[in-house]
């Protein structure tokens, strides 16, 4: 897959998309084939070189001097170990819901997962292992990292859509994040391209187009 030809496509996906009264996510999707969703393992967060073209929602789980670092680097929330138990099934949905990355201290992570990872493991928002920091890591520079960064994975079927941006981003911008998150794809893929079906790109109320 090319530049050129991601580019085509995006032009179409706005030659046909409506305008809409708020600002359209910019998806691409990927079918897969010739894989084996028992043994397949591709889940990560990838960075994408433009950024999101949007703020997200961070939280970051830590104690000690993590946490405060966490609150000076402008983490929508921190959440400590003793505040884990604090929050309820209902709680933790309402946060999943707005909450695009968590970032977990791993002396941090068991309790964590025994409270969120009942809701937050089915909607693919646990966190990656990369992204599980050491007891002393300062989390500013994940933080960075995840806040220009999009989520690759299979749920039950060999599809994976992902966050590509915004139909504000310029269709450089767009292409240069597809191609990084189709890099991504193919590096987690045992057969390379012979996994790869067809894509296509989307914005959230506008109809696919294929990447050809």
């Amino acid at each position: 897959m090319d530049k050129n030809t991601v580019l085509e496509a995006i032009k179409k996906v706005r030659e046909q998309s409506k305008k809409r009264n708020f600002k359209q996510s910019v998806d691409f999707v990927v079918n897969l084939t010739n894989v084996d969703m028992k043994t397949l393992k591709l889940g990560d967060s990838v960075e994408l070189p433009a950024g999101r073209g949007k703020p997200v929602h961070l939280v970051v789980i830590a104690d000690g001097e993590p946490s405060l670092q966490a609150k000076k680097s402008g983490a929508d929330i921190v959440v400590t170990r003793k505040e884990i138990s604090g929050y309820d099934k209902k709680k933790v949905r309402q946060l999943a819901a707005k909450t695009e990355w968590f970032i977990v201290q791993a002396p941090l992570m068991q309790p964590f997962a025994a409270t969120f990872g009942a809701i937050l493991g089915p909607r693919g928002k646990m966190p990656f292992p990369k992204d599980v920091l050491g007891p002393t890591t300062d989390p500013t520079g994940a933080m960075k990292r995840l806040s220009g960064s999009t989520r690759i994975r299979v749920k039950d079927r060999p599809i994976v859509h992902s966050y590509a941006g915004t139909e504000e981003m310029t269709d450089e911008e767009l292409a240069e994040n597809i191609l990084a998150i189709h890099h991504a794809i193919l590096s987690k893929l045992e057969k390379g391209t012979n996994s790869l079906g067809s894509m296509f790109i989307k914005t959230t109320m506008g109809a696919p187009v294929e990447v050809k």
